[in-house]
C-alpha cells in the first residue's frame, strides 16, 4: 500500500517488513503470490519482499530520471514535497475527472504538474494494478482513465485537450458524460495546487521554457515571411 500511494523509502520499506516479518508475511503472499504456496522459510518470503520492492525502486528511479532529463515537475520535487503525489493522485481520481474544461485544463497548468510525468505513470500504473488486485471494476476504470490522459499529454502535449470534444471522448467522467457528477475548481474547498507548494527552481524552469517557446515562435514567423518573399520573387 505504501508504495502504490507514491511512499519512496524504499530501504525504510524493507527494514520494516523485515522487523514485522511474523504480522506482515501472510497478506503480501496472499497479494503478490499464490497464498497456497508453501514457503517455510522467513528468509525465503524475505528475499521475495525485496525482490518486489527492488522492482518498484529500479521503476521509480527510471522514471524519476526521465523527468529529470525533460525538467518536468517531480525534478524539482525533494523528499519534503513527495508526499504530494498521493494527494494529487486521489485529487484527479475524485476531482479533476468531474472538471469541466475549462477548470481541467487549468488544474493540468497549476495544480497536478508533478503527474503529468513518468513518476505519475508509474503512480497510476500501481493505482491500476492495486484495484485489479481488491477487486473494483469502477475504481480501475477511473484509475486507467487518468493513465491514459497522463500519457496523451505525455505524448501530445495539453495542446491536444485544447479541443474541448477531445477532453470528452477520453475523460469517460467528464460533465457531458456525468452531468451531475461535475465539480467545480472555484467551489473546491481544499485543493493542494503544485503551484503553493513548488520550490523557486519549478518557476524558474517554467519561465525559461515560455521564453524559449516564444523565441521558436518569433523565429518560425520571421522563416515564413522569408519563404513567402522568396515565393514572391519568383
Amino acid at each position: 500500500d505504501a508504495i502504490e500511494n507514491s511512499y519512496t523509502s524504499f530501504q525504510e520499506l524493507q527494514d520494516y517488513f523485515k522487523k514485522n516479518i511474523d504480522v506482515l508475511k501472510g497478506e503480501f503472499l496472499k497479494r503478490k503470490h499464490n497464498e497456497d504456496l508453501k514457503i517455510d522459510s522467513d528468509e525465503e518470503i524475505l528475499n521475495l519482499h525485496d525482490a518486489y520492492i527492488t522492482e518498484h525502486m529500479n521503476k521509480f528511479s527510471n522514471a524519476m530520471r526521465k523527468d529529470q532529463l525533460y525538467k518536468r515537475a517531480p525534478a524539482y520535487m525533494n523528499d519534503g514535497l513527495i508526499w504530494m503525489m498521493k494527494v494529487l493522485k486521489n485529487y484527479m481520481l475524485d476531482t479533476v475527472l468531474r472538471y469541466d474544461h475549462k477548470d481541467f485544463l487549468d488544474a493540468v497548468e497549476s495544480d497536478i504538474p508533478p503527474l503529468i510525468s513518468e513518476v505519475g505513470v508509474w503512480l497510476f500504473e500501481n493505482e491500476v494494478e492495486r484495484q485489479k488486485e481488491l477487486g473494483d471494476k469502477e475504481a480501475v476504470k477511473k484509475a486507467r482513465t487518468c493513465l491514459e490522459i497522463i500519457k496523451k499529454i505525455l505524448k501530445d502535449g495539453i495542446e491536444y485537450f485544447t479541443k474541448e470534444g477531445k477532453y470528452h471522448l477520453m475523460n469517460r467522467y467528464s460533465p457531458k458524460k456525468c452531468k451531475d457528477e461535475q465539480k467545480k475548481r472555484e467551489e473546491v474547498q481544499f485543493k493542494y495546487s503544485f503551484k503553493n507548494y513548488a520550490r523557486p527552481e519549478y518557476f524558474k524552469q517554467l519561465e525559461k521554457m515560455e521564453e524559449e517557446s516564444k523565441t521558436q515562435a518569433e523565429r518560425d514567423a520571421a522563416l515564413k515571411v522569408a519563404i513567402v518573399d522568396v515565393l514572391k520573387e519568383v
